[in-house]
């Protein structure tokens, strides 16, 4: 049995669709591979990095598929991981720097990270520039991305590889997505993954633990 089968069934028991278990599977994957694979598209590369966006109702049990995906890639302590809230400068420079692991001992390396919100439009601060450099940085870079502010920090980027999991619904996002986002690439360039099936509550207040 393959990683995802394996995640989907040991998921099975949640409220949340298959659809988001296996998105965000597929988002922990892209994590852990970081620039370590691609295709060759001529003289350009394609890196294995993913925006994915669950979209659903609220009490549709988004939040869960996103922090398991988070549990799993800390635990790996291989990939850098941005999470809660945060300005996409803060996301750039978190981006530039390399970092030891306290526990492990090995270096995380710069360029490569996941971003995750269980509510995108609370995750990301307020900017009208924020999707637009999310929106640039999906695509690989064969030059160093380069950052130079008259009042922060500047820095180059080199292979950036940066996915994105989050979730939120329509009302949330008429407040962060506009007309420029919509049309100009940032919606185009995420995997927007709706319910595929509606499951039956459970509390799992029952479960037996040594199972």
């Amino acid at each position: 049995m393959d990683f995802i089968s394996k995640y989907i069934l040991h998921t099975s028991i949640y409220e949340s669709p298959t659809s988001f278990w296996k998105w965000s599977a597929y988002a922990s994957i892209a994590a852990l591979l970081r620039d370590n694979c691609y295709l060759r598209q001529g003289d350009r590369l394609l890196f294995p990095n993913v925006y994915i966006l669950f979209l659903a109702e609220s009490g549709t049990r988004k939040g869960p598929p996103v922090d398991l995906s988070e549990t799993l890639i800390t635990k790996t302590a291989t990939t850098k991981i941005i999470s809660g809230r945060a300005s996409v400068q803060a996301i750039l420079d978190e981006l530039s720097r390399a970092e030891t692991d306290k526990k492990t001992g090995k270096i995380v390396k710069a360029g490569s990270a996941i971003f995750y919100a269980s509510e995108m439009a609370a995750g990301i601060v307020a900017d009208p520039e924020a999707l637009k450099i999310l929106t640039d940085i999906y695509d690989y870079k064969t030059n160093p991305y380069k950052s130079r502010l008259r009042t922060g920090p500047c820095f180059n980027l080199e292979r950036i590889v940066f996915s994105i999991l989050a979730a939120s619904n329509e009302a949330m996002l008429k407040g962060l997505f506009g007309i420029a986002e919509i049309q100009g690439g940032f919606l185009a360039r995420i995997f927007l993954v709706v319910p595929n099936e509606q499951r039956p509550p459970n509390s799992l207040m029952r479960l037996d633990p040594t199972e």
